[in-house]
């Protein structure tokens, strides 16, 4: 109010000459708005409410009530108002009985009319809680702009078409007019937009929240961003999506020095072990060379005593199958050699190896078997899973130094059952499961932790070369199965193969290698031969010729394909797989059998590696005599080979 002055005042005693008109006073001096009717002196003519306790207020001048602060505001409002007839606003203040401050819109107005004329009506509304509201209101808003200008996060609202309406903070060298009204999209990386872009749609269609992680590039280097995307809704309806970017660089930063430092630790390990790996083979590999070179020695000083040059003869050839045995071992470890799965009936694997194992275990050891009477068959190189099997046994018999019970049992198992041991999830399926449980010493948790690392062993050197498990390992992965050991300190070990599940089941169980006197013969068919190495392809030769076959030879892929094309009464093709030249043996195969689509094909090899495989053949349909090989071995695949 304009005066400092409240309640109502009676149409009797404030009312002034022409003014006295009831029903017009009642109406006043019921409305919610101070009135206040001055005239052109400033004197109080009439007033709808003063405060109690004063009296003859009408006829008194106006300033008497008014604040001197705005003494010369009414002036001005009032000959504005007389002049231009036209009302006048100002705002005043007004203080009460009690000290408080009130606020008030005032409007002057020029009066007009036969009893009104030259007076000035002042009406005053009080605004004072208006304006605290407003007050508390920028307030609110100031806190609210304070809160998000000074947030460590970058902010941005974005409407309809992508297009940036609010950012909090200048970023990445931009500034803010030139980041309003362009789209989230042209901030980021070309290779980004796209996920950018389908994450803003996601919240507009969905409503719900998104989050993404960029990279972004600065002058001064490159920062990572986590964003977090949210909606704002009106009536129901997406209509301005929030993008808030937190600066993560220093975490991403220094989880990339946390992988590095994993990877290095992980380097380290893989170098400890190859140490560990080939101080094993070069300690095991010179005892075999020892063994050799000095029989071979003992050859040429007893060239006169069959008797002895049959027991050097013998003690060379010992060690070379140790030897070959040692190789075959450290490629099952590392997955390299080459298999030939089949369907395998289990049951009938382990009933055959029973009477072997008896006899390799001794007496003290008593072995049990407990075969699922419904048991599928499984897709394994059976040679491979029998020797597999004879290790995991002598394993176990050593566990039990006095003697004790092995046993042997068969189940069939699912994904579920088998979970994820060591790390590696087995696919979805059926799988058969050998268990091999001994009742021996049982393992350390810490030596249990790296029983597949090669030439580990809690053996005593003479008794174990540590190849044992890490070769069992590597067949079972390689076979697309696994391997799993519990093993209880004094209690015994438990060793488990998840062996894959055939859909058909051929048996066809491993038996020896036929000996010296049951070597078949060839009847002067042509054998290609190709070896780049001199001394291998010599023997080789020699061995052939031996057997009743007639040879070809050649040092690489192209001198044997001008043998083949010249030659067309060659009857099989005896191919090293590792080949100079840029063409190896599986690549010459296919060559071949271009040209000569019956011709059958033997591969040997120390080491195939991936060859087999880059060429797109399955194992499974190849003949494969893996290096070293007997005299033996050598004449029964030629033959086999020629029969096909």
């Amino acid at each position: 109010m304009l005066l400092s002055v409240s309640g109502r005042a009676t149409p009797d005693s404030s009312a002034g000459e022409g003014l006295a008109d009831p029903a017009w006073t009642e109406a006043v001096c019921k409305a919610s708005e101070f009135v206040t009717i001055i005239d052109t002196n400033f004197r109080i003519r009439f007033i709808n409410r003063v405060q109690p306790g004063l009296h003859d207020v009408v006829g008194t001048p106006v300033f008497d009530y008014v604040d001197p602060r705005f003494h010369e505001t009414l002036r001005e409002a009032v000959r504005a108002a007389g002049e231009d007839h036209r009302p006048q606003h100002f705002e005043s203040e007004a203080v009460g009985p009690h000290g408080e401050t009130s606020i008030y819109s005032n409007w002057v107005t020029a009066l007009t009319g036969p009893e009104t004329d030259a007076l000035i009506s002042i009406t005053a509304t009080d605004i004072t809680h208006l304006r605290r509201m407003e007050e508390a209101l920028e307030d609110s808003r100031e806190t609210l702009r304070s809160l998000v200008d000074n947030a460590p996060d970058y902010i941005m609202l974005v409407d309809r078409e992508h297009q940036i309406v609010f950012v909090n903070r200048i970023a990445m060298g931009y500034t803010v007019p030139s980041v309003i009204g362009s789209t989230v999209e042209s901030h980021v990386p070309e290779s980004e937009r796209a996920m950018v872009h389908d994450a803003i749609e996601h919240v507009f269609e969905t409503g719900e929240h998104e989050r993404y992680q960029i990279r972004l590039e600065a002058p001064d280097g490159s920062y990572w961003f986590s964003t977090r995307l949210g909606p704002i809704l009106r009536d129901g309806e997406v209509v301005r999506v929030t993008l808030i970017s937190t600066d993560v660089t220093d975490q991403v930063v220094a989880e990339q020095e946390q992988q590095r430092l994993r990877a290095d630790l992980a380097q380290a390990q893989k170098m400890e072990a190859l140490g560990q790996l080939t101080g094993g083979i070069a300690h095991d590999f010179n005892n075999l060379l020892t063994v050799i070179g000095g029989n071979l020695e003992l050859l040429g000083r007893r060239s006169n005593d069959p008797d002895r040059v049959k027991q050097s003869t013998e003690a060379a050839l010992r060690g070379i199958e140790r030897a070959a045995a040692l190789t075959e071992r450290l490629l099952a470890f590392s997955r390299k050699q080459p298999l030939q799965p089949r369907a395998t009936e289990l049951n009938g694997l382990v009933r055959h190896m029973e009477d072997l194992l008896r006899r390799t275990l001794g007496a003290t050891v008593e072995i049990r078997t407990s075969l699922s009477p419904v048991l599928h068959p499984c897709l394994v190189d059976a040679a491979q899973l029998e020797n597999a099997l004879l290790n995991l046994a002598l394993n176990a018999r050593d566990a039990m130094s006095g003697g004790g019970i092995l046993t042997i049992s068969t189940s069939n198992a699912q994904t579920r059952d088998a979970g994820s041991y060591l790390g590696g999830m087995l696919a979805a399926g059926d799988y058969v499961r050998l268990d091999v449980t001994d009742r021996g010493c049982g393992m350390q948790a810490e030596d249990l932790e790296r029983v597949f690392e090669p030439f580990f062993t809690t053996k005593d050197r003479e008794r174990g070369s540590g190849l044992g498990l890490s070769m069992v390992y590597g067949f079972v992965t390689q076979s697309g199965g696994q391997v799993h050991i519990e093993s209880e300190v004094d209690t015994g070990t438990c060793v488990s193969l998840f062996l894959p599940r055939a859909e058909t089941l051929v048996m066809e169980l491993e038996h020896p290698t036929p000996g010296p006197d049951a070597e078949p013969r060839g009847a002067g068919e042509l054998v290609l031969v190709v070896e780049d190495e001199p001394q291998v392809l010599e023997t080789s030769l020699r061995l052939l010729r031996t057997f009743g076959y007639r040879t070809r030879k050649a040092g690489d892929a192209e001198q044997a394909l001008a043998i083949l094309e010249s030659t067309p009464d060659i009857q099989l093709l005896l191919t090293d797989v590792i080949l100079p030249g840029g063409t190896n043996g599986v690549q010459l195969a296919q060559r071949a059998l271009a040209l000569r689509p019956e011709l059958p094909v033997l591969y040997i090899s120390g080491f195939a590696d991936h060859a087999f495989a880059d060429a797109g053949v399955s194992e499974k349909t190849i003949d494969f005599l893996p290096k070293p090989f007997t005299r033996a071995e050598l004449a029964a695949r030629v033959h086999r080979a020629l029969k096909r």
